[in-house]
Formats: C-alpha cells, structure tokens, sequence
C-alpha cells in the first residue's frame, strides 16, 4: 500500500496544489517537483532501491519542471508527460522490433514472481499496444495542453493518463487470463 501511495504522490500533489492554489501551474509544478524527489527519497528508504522509471520521471519532473518555475511559461511541464509516454513507447516498442524483448512480460513476470505460460504471439500483442497506445496517449496530452484550457489539461493529465493504465493494466490481465494455461476441473 505504501509503495502504491509513493507511486501517485507526486500526481496527486500535483492536482491537489493546482485545486488549492485556484488553478495556478507554478505552485503545482514546485509540489511536483518536491513530491518526486519525496517519491524517489522514500523508496530509497522503504524497498533500499530506486526504479529506473522513478529517475527518469524526477529528472523530467526536475528539468522541465524548472524551466517551467524559472522561464514562467507553463509549455515545459505541459510536455512532461509527452516526453514521458514517448519514450515508454520507443522503449517498449524497440527493444520488441530491434531485439525480440518484450519489456511488459518482462515486468509483469517480474512482479508475478513467476512465468505465467502466455504464448510468445500473445506477449507480443500485449507489448505492442502498450507501446502504440503511449504513443498516442502522449500525441493527445499535446492536443489537450495545446488546445484546451489549462484546467482541461490538468485533469486529463491526472484523471485520463491514469484512465489510460488502468485500461492497459486490465487489458493486459484479460489477455493473460484468456492465454494462460487451465487448471485441470476436479472430477466429482
């Protein structure tokens, strides 16, 4: 639970700074700011090691953020989550197409602590769509920050990203479920 709770922090210092401070960026921005370096700090503290994608999002949390405080112009945090997406997808996507790995089965396994038995075609189907669907999730953070108030694009970035990995979580588990090998019945 409180790996879970240090996962969304800084989204929700984030939100809940921007809700308090009557829709202003650059008090919401410092919290997301002061929320990751607490995120990457508290697990350091708490599991003694750092996920990779928790320094990758402090940095970009950091660099852009900063540029938003320093420059006043709230175009840097905007493309937070773009570059963030992005990069998730050229990841995902190219280790699959330049080196037949599959990043999600990778992790899910990771975190089942075990192989599930899942068809090589099936982890492909469910490695592609992450990576095609971050993709586009970063193309329309762009559309909504570009063409839609600020508010508008603050709860698509809190509420709809967080929509959109919800759905890919379930997604993935509906096809493991579907593709992982049966238990046999018990005969009566």
């Amino acid at each position: 639970m409180l790996t879970l709770l240090l996962d969304f922090f800084p989204l929700l210092a984030f939100f809940a700074t921007f809700s308090l401070s009557g829709g202003s960026i650059y008090p919401a921005t410092l919290a997301l700011m002061i929320a990751s370096v607490v995120q990457v700090g508290g697990h350091l503290i708490w599991k003694r090691r750092v996920q990779k994608l928790h320094l990758f999002n402090l940095g970009l949390a950091l660099v852009l953020g900063g540029l938003t405080l320093w420059l006043r112009n709230d175009r840097f945090i905007k493309w937070k989550p773009t570059v963030f997406l992005w990069l998730m997808a050229l990841i995902l996507l190219g280790r699959q197409w330049l080196r037949g790995e599959l990043t999600v089965r990778t992790i899910v396994e990771a975190v089942a602590k075990e192989k599930l038995g899942v068809p090589e075609p099936a982890w492909r189907q469910i490695n592609s769509v992450w990576g095609f669907t971050m993709f586009a999730a970063g193309a329309l953070n762009l559309v909504v920050a570009y063409q839609l108030p600020l508010k508008s694009w603050v709860l698509f970035k809190v509420w709809g990203l967080t929509i959109v990995n919800v759905l890919l979580m379930v997604y993935t588990s509906l096809v493991i479920s579907r593709h992982s090998p049966k238990e046999a019945d018990p005969k009566p």
